[in-house]
């Protein structure tokens, strides 16, 4: 399988495969859009194998995107969460196969947000004030 490489270029993301091991040879680079994304995107396989990409947007929104099909090289439209985030988002899949979303507010409170079933593309509502002060000097 194909190993994928994100970009933000732009202020958009960007994909692009690469199709040897050990090779520089590359596709061109795709444009996923995207709307004024700044920081670095978090990656992440699902359950299903399916790539999902949670990245912020210069106004603190975060937004996702995730392919249709493992491997694939559709991907649904980019969906916001009702967040504003000070910090770029982490995102890792938990022990029960469930993506998580965390992020930190503009007060520096600890949010998170996870998806309701594994390779799912609903997800719980965000719980705020996990605890402590994250913001940075």
């Amino acid at each position: 399988m194909p190993m994928l490489r994100v970009r933000r270029r732009n202020d958009h993301l960007q994909q692009n495969y690469q199709l040897e091991p050990r090779r520089d040879a590359s596709r061109n680079w795709r444009d996923l859009g995207g709307a004024h994304l700044v920081g670095t995107p978090e990656v992440a396989q699902d359950a299903e194998g399916k790539l999902v990409v949670v990245a912020r947007a210069a106004d603190g929104s975060l937004w996702e995107i995730q392919q249709t099909v493992p491997a694939g090289e559709t991907w649904t439209d980019w969906r916001s969460f009702p967040v504003s985030a000070a910090q770029d988002p982490a995102l890792h899949r938990d022990s029960q196969g469930k993506l998580v979303v965390y992020g930190v507010d503009k007060t520096g409170g600890m949010a998170r947000t996870y998806q309701l079933t594994p390779s799912g593309d609903q997800w719980k509502k965000w719980e705020n004030n996990l605890g402590g002060v994250f913001l940075a000097n």
